[in-house]
């Protein structure tokens, strides 16, 4: 008997034309998709700096101490809006399109939680296939949605230096206040009309001890915010003051020997407020660079409850004792990291603004 094998010759000629055109459609496919991918990875990022630029400008502060610098052309529908300008701007300058077809900016979307936002949604039609055209297919868009969010701090979580920093009612001694001004801690509070209060925070334990610590490393602050209260303690001893203190500058010299920092600032600390006062960015973990919380302390006598009216970035430079009085001196800085960044002139005044971050 004869093998029929013969007759199933050129049947796998047959699969594999089958095969090979799946293959090269899902080839295609996957290439359309990918480029597709691409298209919108370029979008998504044009929003996210066009929803972080105009979140910046939702702080009036910004508004009057950054103007910005030039307006993109076709952005002039939203004058008057600095948020909604510096987006469009922002958005242009990504080469995203900013027709009102494509380029949609609104303010204040979602719960009051979020709030104050600005949100930026943007498409980029008329994007061609490349092997779609195949089975028809000739263009698709692409787009991509953001929410930026930027305000005044209201709440603070991070290590704070353990003293108050005078602010009677709405600031009118700080409202003028730039970079590199000169802050002074006088003792027990004899500028501002109280006594027998030495201005430190009640950092809890008996004797200084406490206290020496947090001056040397910071005392942690569980989400305090503006309009709760923070408590001072009297009593305190010039030894565990004095040995913080010596602590914290030490770390600050141990920086200096690594060439961490500018030599100016390590053969004279206070020219650490001529650096915040002509705009050069100091160091972020310089250990003289501290957050102190802002309250008024006109009315307080002994231990006391103050009312937090902000948060201020302060840089120290010297702590001495005269007498039965603790002076601390140093220089106000202003700031756009609400954790202790490095300070930069043109912030809001008391450094109470947080960086513009994305919420969506």
């Amino acid at each position: 008997m004869k093998r029929r094998g013969h007759f199933f010759k050129g049947q796998m000629a047959v699969v594999m034309t089958f095969a090979i055109a799946t293959l090269l459609g899902a080839m295609a496919l996957g290439t359309d998709v990918a480029v597709m991918y691409f298209n919108w990875v370029q979008m998504q990022k044009g929003a996210d700096a066009a929803a972080l630029a105009g979140a910046f400008y939702l702080v009036p502060a910004n508004v009057a101490q950054n103007p910005i610098a030039s307006v993109a052309a076709g952005c002039g529908s939203y004058a008057g809006d600095a948020a909604k300008q510096a987006a469009c701007t922002y958005a242009y300058n990504n080469n995203m399109p900013i027709d009102s077809n494509n380029l949609v900016i609104t303010k204040n979307v979602g719960p009051a939680s979020t709030q104050p936002n600005i949100q930026v949604w943007v498409n980029r039609p008329n994007l061609p296939y490349l092997f779609g055209k195949v089975i028809g297919l000739n263009t698709y868009s692409v787009s991509a949605i953001a929410t930026g969010q930027d305000e005044y701090i209201g709440n603070y979580n991070g290590p704070l230096f353990p003293v108050i920093m005078q602010c009677a009612g709405t600031c009118p001694s700080l409202s003028s206040m730039s970079a590199g001004l000169a802050v002074s801690f006088g003792a027990k509070f004899a500028d501002v009309g109280a006594s027998g209060n030495w201005q430190f925070l009640n950092v809890g334990g008996k004797g200084g001890a406490n206290l020496g610590d947090a001056i040397a490393g910071g005392t942690g602050a569980t989400d305090l915010s503006v309009g709760s209260s923070i408590g001072t303690k009297t009593g305190i001893t010039w030894g565990d003051v004095s040995s913080g203190w010596t602590t914290r500058m030490n770390a600050h010299n141990t920086l200096c020997s690594a060439g961490s920092l500018s030599p100016e600032n390590c053969a004279d600390p206070s020219s650490g407020c001529t650096m915040a006062s002509s705009g050069t960015k100091i160091p972020s973990n310089d250990p003289l660079l501290v957050t102190v919380p802002v309250g008024d302390l006109s009315s307080c006598s002994g231990s006391c409850s103050v009312n937090i009216t902000g948060f201020a970035l302060v840089y120290l430079y010297s702590l001495s004792k005269s007498s039965s009085n603790i002076q601390l001196s140093g220089c106000f800085v202003q700031q756009t990291d609400p954790n202790g960044g490095g300070g930069v002139a043109g912030a809001p005044n008391l450094g109470a603004i947080a960086p513009a971050s994305l919420i969506q």
